[in-house]
C-alpha cells in the first residue's frame, strides 16, 4: 500500500485549507493509500469529520512519522521545511500547493524548483508569485474543485425562496441585506463563525435556492446546479454566469475580480432583478466546471505529471542545502514547544460540550461539541435546542487553572455556586480540574452562552489556592480525628461509670 503524507498548519476548524486537506486525504484514502496528516494541532470540531483510518500527527508527535513516504502533498512551507531538514524524511515525490497569494506561510519554499511539482490555487496567485520573482514556468494550477458526487447530483434550482450566506468574515452590507429581507418573502440562514457552524456539505447546500459566498463553496454550487452569488469581505462579482465565470474563476471566486462594493439594498435589488438570468446559465456553468475543476480529473492529471518527474532524493537534497539543516526546523520545533507549554490553554478551551438528558442520564452519545466564536473578547456559543430534554449539562471549559470572570446564559448571569468542579476564593472562581460544568432545566429552547475567563499561565495563584484548600482539608481531618477521639473517650468513661 502506498503511503501519502499531507501537511496543513491546523486540523481543528472548518476553514478552507483544513477542509481542502481533509478532502484530498479522503481522495487518497478512497484510492487505497495509507494516509497521514502532519499538522501543528488537531482537534474539534473538525475531528468529528475525519475518518479514523487517517493518522493525525501534531507538532509534539514528530516521532510518529514514518521514515519513508511515496508522496508528500504539502501546504504551508514551514511544515515541509521541518519534514525535510529536521526529520529528513525520504519521499519519492513532493507536491507543494500554495493556497493564497498574500498569506505569509503560503509562500513557496526557497527550494521550490527542487520539488517535483508546485501549484497555486488560482491564476491570480500564480501571477502574484511571478511578480514576487518566482519562476512561473515551474508553477502549475491546482484550483478549488468539486467532487464527482456533486456533479452527479446536478439539479437546477429556479425558484428563489430560501437563501444561505456562508462566510467566516461576513461584511456589514450582507448583514444589512439580511435585515432588508425581513420585509421580503425570503428565508435566510447564515453559516460561519458566530452563526450556524458546520462543515458545509451538498446536503446543506441543496436546501437553498441561492448561496451567497466566495471560494470553494462556489465551485460546489456550480456542480450542484445552485445559483451562487459571489460576495464577501472583498466585495463581489454578483451572480456567476457565462459572462463572468472565467474571469471570476481566475480570482478563485474570491470577489476580487471586480472588487465591487455594494450596499445591502443594492445587493437585494441585484438578486431580485437578475436571479432568473443566473438560472438560464446554470447548464453552461456546469459544463465549465466539469471541464475545469472536476477533482477526479485534476487528481489523475496531477499524479500522472508527478510520475513523469525524477524521484526526489533526500540525500542529494540535504547535501545541496546542508547549511540550512540546522535552522529550517525551527518554526515547527518552536510551535511544538509553545503548544506543549500552553497545552492547558489550547483550542480545547474554544469548544463547549452540551449533554442532553432525555430520561436516561447524560451520555457522550447524546452530546454535541460546539466551537466558541469570539466577539469583543468574549467567548460565545449559540445553539437551538430541537429535542425534548429533562436536563441539559453545559461543560463550558475543558481545562483547569482557569479563572472564570463572568458567565451569562440567555442574558442572565450564572452564579459561581452553580458551577461544579470550581472553587471560590476572594470572590473569584477557578476551575479545579478539566471538567467544570453546570446544569439547567431541559425545557429551554435556545442557548446563548457568553464566557469571559483568564488563564493563570504560571499557575502560581492557583497553586496558592490549592495549597490553602489542602491545608484547610488537612486541619479539618485532624479536627475530626480529635473530635472522634474525645467522643470515644467520653463513651468509654460513661460505660465505666455505669458499671460501677
Amino acid at each position: 500500500m502506498k503511503k501519502v503524507l499531507l501537511t496543513n498548519d491546523a486540523m481543528v476548524n472548518y476553514s478552507g485549507s483544513e477542509i481542502d486537506t481533509l478532502t484530498i486525504a479522503n481522495y487518497f484514502l478512497g484510492n487505497n493509500y495509507d494516509v497521514t496528516i502532519f499538522t501543528l494541532e488537531y482537534g474539534y470540531p473538525l475531528l468529528n469529520n475525519i475518518d479514523k483510518r487517517i493518522k493525525l500527527v501534531n507538532a509534539n508527535e514528530g516521532d510518529k512519522l514514518e521514515k519513508k513516504y511515496d508522496l508528500i502533498w504539502a501546504h504551508h512551507f514551514p511544515l515541509l521545511d521541518y519534514l525535510l531538514f529536521d526529520r529528513k524524511i525520504a519521499v519519492d515525490y513532493i507536491h507543494y500547493v500554495s493556497l493564497s497569494s498574500y498569506v505569509d506561510y503560503e509562500a513557496l519554499p526557497f527550494y521550490y524548483q527542487d520539488l517535483n511539482m508546485v501549484s497555486t490555487l488560482s491564476k491570480e496567485a500564480k501571477d502574484g508569485l511571478e511578480e514576487e520573482g518566482y519562476n512561473a514556468n515551474n508553477i502549475s494550477l491546482f484550483s478549488n474543485y468539486s467532487l464527482d458526487e456533486d456533479f452527479n447530483n446536478f439539479k437546477k434550482k429556479n425558484t428563489l425562496e430560501k437563501i444561505a450566506i456562508i462566510s467566516n468574515h461576513i461584511p456589514n452590507e450582507l448583514l444589512d441585506f439580511v435585515e432588508l429581507c425581513k420585509n421580503e418573502s425570503f428565508d435566510i440562514d447564515i453559516y460561519g463563525i458566530g452563526y450556524k457552524y458546520d462543515k458545509i456539505t451538498a446536503k446543506i447546500l441543496e436546501k437553498y435556492d441561492l448561496i451567497i459566498t466566495i471560494g470553494r463553496t462556489v465551485n460546489q454550487c456550480i456542480a450542484l446546479g445552485i445559483p451562487v452569488y459571489v460576495y464577501d469581505r472583498f466585495g463581489g462579482d454578483s451572480f456567476v454566469t457565462k459572462d463572468n465565470i472565467e474571469k471570476s474563476h481566475y480570482y478563485n471566486f474570491s470577489g476580487r475580480c471586480y472588487h465591487r462594493k455594494m450596499s445591502g439594498l443594492e445587493i437585494l435589488e441585484d438578486i431580485k432583478n437578475n436571479y432568473s438570468n443566473c438560472v438560464k446559465d446554470l447548464d453552461y456553468c456546469y459544463k465549465y466546471g466539469k471541464k475545469n475543476f472536476d477533482l477526479s480529473v485534476m487528481m489523475d492529471n496531477c499524479i500522472k505529471k508527478l510520475n513523469k518527474t525524477d524521484k526526489f532524493q533526500i540525500t542529494k537534497f540535504l547535501e545541496k542545502y546542508k547549511s540550512y539543516i540546522r535552522g529550517n526546523g525551527i518554526f515547527v520545533n518552536k510551535m511544538a514547544e509553545k503548544i506543549g507549554l500552553l497545552s492547558t490553554y489550547s483550542k480545547d478551551l474554544e469548544c463547549c460540550q452540551l449533554y442532553f438528558d432525555d430520561g436516561n442520564g447524560f451520555t457522550e452519545s447524546n452530546s454535541i461539541k460546539i466551537p466558541y466564536y469570539i466577539k469583543d473578547g468574549i467567548y460565545c456559543i449559540d445553539y437551538t435546542v430541537t429535542n425534548n430534554n429533562e436536563r441539559i449539562r453545559i461543560d463550558f471549559l475543558n481545562k483547569e487553572l482557569v479563572k472564570i470572570k463572568r458567565m451569562v446564559l440567555n442574558g442572565k448571569g450564572i452564579a459561581y455556586n452553580q458551577l461544579e468542579n470550581c472553587i471560590i476564593v476572594d470572590d473569584a472562581c477557578y476551575s479545579t480540574n478539566n471538567d467544570p460544568h453546570f446544569e439547567i432545566d431541559g425545557d429551554i429552547k435556545s442557548i446563548n452562552l457568553q464566557l469571559e475567563f483568564e488563564y493563570d499561565k504560571g499557575g502560581e495563584l492557583f497553586a496558592k489556592i490549592m495549597k490553602e484548600r489542602n491545608d484547610l482539608e488537612k486541619r479539618n481531618k485532624q479536627l475530626e480525628e480529635t473530635l472522634k477521639s474525645k467522643h470515644k473517650r467520653r463513651i468509654i468513661k460513661s460505660i465505666f461509670r455505669k458499671r460501677r
